[in-house]
């Protein structure tokens, strides 16, 4: 449930911290961060936006494949680019100063984690009676675990988009919950079958039944502008 003040966080950082799971779902994650280097983001990922951090332009795809570089390097746009930027920008700079070759992968796999602890802020957000179950079957999920912490998927970034777009809407902002599900689209094409799901919530709810132009439109935009051709 949401506080009748929308713009009151219900759950505080400080709160969050005294949820034994919580601190123990944490450091199990950045163990993993540090020590799990999965093969997918050091064969294709990282190497993609080191070289675009090497040699930036408008069109990193383009100009990796003329440089030789995999296909399949990084497959999505420039949505998921943009939130693994910074992470990999700053560890490409410590691994220059001390010499070492690790806190790139160290700073895309950070991005995952911030995407992460986004997703359990808004969860916690909308259901702050319920933080017990959110541990144990978000936070702790094995599956999430394995996928992003292990395996190296990247879907964390879209799904806080998603989650986000879920959250403005319960606070009646139709036009940025559109956004950001249309940055989640562009982040992740799959991000498409959650769509008709947010809209399915919006006709359920007569409240909040005026506000599906808007969202369409402002998703549909989004959408449009990130994902067409450079």
């Amino acid at each position: 449930r949401l506080q009748q003040d929308p713009g009151t966080l219900a759950l505080t950082a400080r709160q969050l911290w005294r949820q034994p799971l919580f601190r123990a779902g944490l450091g199990v994650k950045l163990a993993l961060v540090i020590l799990v280097a999965p093969e997918v983001q050091t064969t294709w990922f990282v190497p993609f936006i080191q070289f675009w951090i090497a040699q930036p332009g408008l069109d990193p795809w383009t100009a990796y494949l003329a440089a030789g570089g995999d296909s399949l390097a990084f497959p999505y746009g420039v949505v998921m680019f943009l939130a693994h930027l910074p992470g990999v920008l700053v560890g490409t700079l410590m691994d220059r100063v001390l010499g070492l070759d690790i806190f790139a992968g160290i700073g895309f796999r950070l991005s995952l984690l911030a995407a992460d602890l986004a997703i359990l802020a808004v969860l916690a957000r909308l259901y702050e009676d319920r933080l017990r179950p959110l541990m144990l079957y978000y936070w702790l999920s094995p599956i999430a675990l394995y996928a992003t912490y292990w395996h190296g998927q990247t879907d964390f970034v879209p799904l806080a988009l998603m989650m986000l777009s879920l959250l403005l809407l319960r606070r009646e902002a139709a036009r940025p919950a559109g956004a950001a599900i249309g940055l989640a689209v562009a982040a992740k094409l799959s991000m498409l079958l959650a769509a008709p799901l947010l809209l399915i919530y919006l006709w359920n709810n007569k409240r909040l039944r005026d506000l599906a132009v808007p969202f369409v439109s402002a998703a549909a935009t989004g959408t449009a502008v990130l994902t067409m051709p450079i």
